[in-house]
This record gives C-alpha cells, sequence and structure tokens, in this order.
C-alpha cells in the first residue's frame, strides 16, 4: 500500500495526503498519466462544498501575542476519475487541508487539522535550486528529489500587442504537493526589443531623461523598447531565464526557492513564565532547569521522564537581530527539543528581549511532534506529512 502526503507554511496551512487507491465520491475527470495526483492543479469545474460536518468551520484562536487568526478545516479530492464503473481516487487524490493566515515563527499560532487544533512553533528549511532546464508552457518539473515541489510555466505570451515583433514574456508558478500554487507568480520578459535596465541595475539611480515631457528621437530611442527584466523574485524566491526561442522553448538559467523540511507542532498549550537563575519548572513529563542566565544568553536543561537529558545553550545574536525571525539559523539558536523530540523550549522573542533584570523569559511545549517532509502522520500513519510553504 503506498503512501501519500502533508503540507503548506507561508500562508500556514498543513495538507494531510493519502497515497493509496480508493474508490469513494468525486467529480469524474481522466486518470493523470503518471498515476499519481500529486501537484496537478484542481479542475476547473471542481465541485466546492463550503462547509463539511466534524471539520472546523470559521474558527477564532491568538496566538502569542494575541493576534486573531480564523481557521477553516477542508478536505480535498483531486484528478478522480470513472474507471470500471466507479470513481477512482489516485494516488495523493485525498487530503485534509486547513489554511490560516501568514504566519509568523514562536508565536503559538493555531491550525487545526481534522478537526484537531495544533500550535504550531517554529519550521526549518531547506534551499532547493535547479539550474539549466528547457520548459514548453504547461510543462511542470520538480525541484527536490521526493518530488513534492516543482516549477510550472504557466503561460508565455508574445508582446504583439504593443507592436514588438520578438518581446516575449514567461509566467512560472511554484506548485505544492497538493497542486496549489505559492501566493506570487514570476513572470520574466526577454527578447531584443526589451529593455533590461531593471535587472542589469542601469535604473537604480534613475534614468538620464529629462523631467517632464520628451519627444521619443533617433538619439535618444524611446520609442524602441519596452521596459522588462529576465529575473523574476519574491522573497527568497527567484527565475532567471536566458532567451525564449523561435520554438517558444524557454531556457532557464536558474529557479530557487526555500522549502520547508520540519514543522514543530503541539496540541498541548505552552507553559510561559520568566525565571531566575537556577530556577526549574515541569512543562508535561519532562523537568526544565534554568542556569548561567547572561546579557543575551541562558543554559537551559531538559530532562525527560526517562532520565535522559538534553542541555543547550540558547541566545540571541543582537549583530544579527533584525534577521532573527526570517533566518533559519538564527532562529535556531533560541530553542532546544529533547532528546526524545516531545518537549520544546524556547526564548520568549516575540514580545521583545527575553533578558531583563537577570531574568529570562521562556516559552516550553509538551506532546510536540516534528512534522517532516514525508514523515509518518502521528495520529493516522496512512497518511504521510509535508510541511509546505
Amino acid at each position: 500500500m503506498k503512501k501519500s502526503t502533508l503540507k503548506n507554511l507561508g500562508k500556514l496551512s498543513l495538507a494531510l495526503l493519502l497515497a493509496v487507491g480508493l474508490n469513494g465520491v468525486a467529480s469524474a475527470g481522466v486518470a493523470p498519466a503518471d498515476g499519481s495526483a500529486a501537484m496537478k492543479s484542481p479542475a476547473a469545474n471542481a465541485a466546492v462544498v463550503a462547509k463539511l460536518i466534524g471539520l472546523v468551520n470559521n474558527l477564532h484562536e491568538k496566538t502569542m501575542l494575541g493576534t486573531e487568526r480564523t481557521i477553516n478545516d477542508g478536505i480535498v479530492i483531486r484528478q478522480s476519475y470513472i474507471k470500471d464503473g466507479k470513481i477512482v481516487i489516485p494516488p495523493e487524490g485525498l487530503y485534509t487541508t486547513a489554511r490560516s493566515s501568514n504566519w509568523y515563527p514562536f508565536d503559538n499560532e493555531p491550525i487545526t487539522m481534522a478537526g484537531k487544533l495544533y500550535r504550531v512553533i517554529v519550521d526549518r528549511y531547506v534551499r532547493d535550486v535547479v539550474r539549466d532546464v528547457v520548459m514548453k508552457k504547461g510543462d511542470v518539473i520538480t525541484s527536490n528529489a521526493d518530488k513534492s515541489r516543482g516549477w510550472e510555466l504557466s503561460s508565455l505570451e508574445g508582446w504583439t500587442t504593443y507592436g514588438l515583433a520578438d518581446g516575449k514574456e514567461a509566467v512560472f508558478k511554484v506548485v505544492k504537493t497538493t497542486g496549489n500554487y505559492y501566493g506570487a507568480s514570476f513572470p520574466v520578459k526577454v527578447g531584443t526589443s526589451i529593455s533590461n535596465d531593471a535587472a542589469n541595475g542601469a535604473l537604480v539611480n534613475g534614468s538620464k531623461q529629462p523631467v517632464g515631457h520628451t519627444v521619443p528621437d533617433e538619439t535618444n530611442n524611446l520609442s524602441r523598447f519596452d521596459y522588462g527584466s529576465n529575473v523574476a523574485s519574491v522573497g527568497r524566491t527567484y527565475v532567471v531565464v536566458d532567451k525564449i526561442d523561435e520554438q517558444n522553448n524557454v531556457h532557464v538559467r536558474e529557479l530557487g526557492t526555500d522549502s520547508c523540511t520540519d514543522l514543530f507542532m503541539s496540541t498541548a498549550r505552552p507553559v510561559t513564565g520568566t525565571y531566575a537563575d537556577g530556577a526549574a519548572f515541569a512543562v508535561g513529563d519532562a523537568k526544565v532547569a534554568v542556569k548561567n542566565i547572561g546579557k543575551d544568553s541562558v543554559e537551559v536543561s531538559i530532562t525527560e521522564k526517562s532520565g535522559a537529558v538534553t542541555t543547550k545553550k540558547l541566545y540571541i545574536d543582537s549583530k544579527n537581530a533584525k534577521w532573527l525571525m526570517q533566518s533559519m539559523v538564527e532562529r535556531d539558536k533560541c530553542y532546544v527539543v529533547s532528546k526524545d523530540g516531545k518537549t520544546l523550549v524556547h526564548l520568549n522573542i516575540r514580545p521583545g528581549n527575553p533578558f531583563k533584570d537577570g531574568k529570562v523569559e521562556l516559552v516550553a511545549y509538551s506532546d510536540v511532534i516534528d512534522v517532516q517532509n514525508g514523515s509518518d502522520w502521528p495520529t493516522d500513519t496512512r497518511f504521510l506529512a509535508r510541511p509546505e510553504t
């Protein structure tokens, strides 16, 4: 029995995908050519049911900082088809999903999965790069080894509307396992009639053109080009294209994006407090000891019920404080996970500096799960999990 998948996080959402061949009720379509529904977009005529009994609908929860989130559960059936008089759901074609707003690490972000409330703590990620590929409109290529994320060349248009014979625009999208797209698209423009000033830095300080009206003539060449760029980027995701040939093959120099590998979550409410040097407190079955509090560092030890001890120095690198939330390297300095993976303690950096008056403010979670890319979902091992962003 082949398993499937979980996903999403930027707009924070998760999806547990089941990759067994199931018979069920769904809109009928054509069987996926490769047998799997992974990274297949929804049908244009897909049916939508606004609410389902047993799932979460418009749940309101607050984060550590008091920001209210509205959460909804959902079940998705994708790429189903009719065979031998039955409606078949292909591998990775059935999943349960929940979606919330933009999320922030260490803010006790609430999210539900199949009706159960979880609190998202922090994530880890990797950089995936694809280089030197040729794509046609409609092509989808994978960007990681397990084929849970990829790039789609969604559209390719000529700029004949503007009277430019060889200017072309290609639009790329990041495709998730669920077939949904990353929240932004990546348009690039190339051709001899497209000025690349926006990409090569020529416009950084503004153009040399005079303020006000200028009549295009042979010397200023203002009527010969459209402005565009062969580079498109949003956050840490980017596309670089070299050319689009006469056969509409798009020659891609590089595609790059970060993708989540681990998502630490818990069903338990966190234990928060301010502690002096030598303090100890309980979280679930574990004991936490606080030692050697400094100006911006503290030593935290977690003792499990079994007696196993995990000790780590937690600190904030003040030189890189502005990168703290975005940088996985800086975030990793702010928390410790017990050896059995069930307890996590982090500096309470959301309200501000957790070090004050010789004390430190900490947040601790019990019943932690590490949702890894491709790991079993703890409460139902028929499903695989993929953090998705």
